[in-house]
């Protein structure tokens, strides 16, 4: 998803009554910026590469202060960072592959 659905697309799949989500993908920041405004007013959602969020969580923090419709994570443990994701109050979406997991934790995608 990561530069490839952006804001633009993003904002017209939520006008049509869709959720709309820009990637995020490895956390680019300005980019990031430029396509929720580029969104404009719709909700829409964002995703992210779990394990590449994990090391800049401000890009995490900017996400979530666009009031974000919901946050998906892929590709690694989300426990270290769900709690700050359910604070803010968007539902969370987890795609993760359950061999690849700390033991115990295949159903971290219901804590979110």
């Amino acid at each position: 998803m990561a530069f490839a659905a952006g804001g633009r697309l993003a904002g017209a799949i939520s006008d049509a009554g869709g959720l709309g989500l820009i990637g995020g993908g490895y956390g680019d920041s300005k980019w990031l910026a430029e396509q929720f405004a580029i969104a404009g007013n719709p909700p829409v959602g964002c995703g992210f590469i779990t394990w590449s969020l994990g090391k800049q969580l401000h890009v995490l923090d900017q996400a979530l202060s666009q009031h974000p419709k919901a946050i998906l994570l892929s590709f690694d443990d989300p426990l270290p960072i769900a709690p700050r994701i359910k604070s803010s109050g968007p539902p969370s979406s987890v795609r993760y592959n359950p061999f690849a997991m700390p033991s115990g934790r295949s159903n971290a995608g219901r804590t979110l």
